[in-house]
């Protein structure tokens, strides 16, 4: 699978939105019953990791509604991440930030995260205002490489 070494591509998300990545690919992989990692593979779904700027949202009178709406988009949905709570006992909670991202009958999912990105600049995005947030697309092409694309000026 995907070793523990981080891959090079991941280097501009922090240390724990990397293991998240590295984990989310590897358990659909072994969902699949994919064994051979050195493949390209068109069946994996895409995700998206959104950063945005909750303050500069807020002071701008933006409803964080973010989530609502990528949700309404045919398939996209939250991934979940497991994390720790408080007590220690570890919970699993869906992600704010992070979104699969697949096929559907009748859109493929590249054409589904543009109509996403495209939505989010046209509800979110003001010229002339400092940008606020972005949206990378990560991809799983090959073991540890992966496969980013960044969408700047979405917020």
């Amino acid at each position: 699978m995907f070793s523990q070494k981080m891959s090079d591509s991941l280097n501009r998300f922090k240390q724990e939105t990397q293991k998240i990545i590295i984990q989310w690919f590897k358990s659909l992989k072994e969902n699949n019953n994919k064994n051979d990692l050195e493949e390209e593979d068109d069946d994996d779904p895409i995700l998206l990791i959104i950063e945005w700027n909750d303050a500069g949202l807020t002071n701008r009178n933006i409803q964080n509604t973010i989530i609502t709406a990528l949700q309404g988009f045919n398939g996209c949905s939250r991934i979940q991440n497991n994390r720790t709570s408080n007590v220690g006992i570890n919970v699993t909670a869906p992600s704010d930030a992070m979104f699969s991202v697949a096929d559907t009958n009748t859109s493929h999912k590249v054409q589904i995260s543009e109509d996403i990105v495209s939505f989010l600049r046209e509800t979110y995005f003001q010229r002339y205002r400092p940008s606020l947030g972005r949206v990378h697309e990560v991809r799983a092409t090959k073991k540890d490489c992966f496969e980013i694309k960044e969408y700047r000026n979405v917020f």
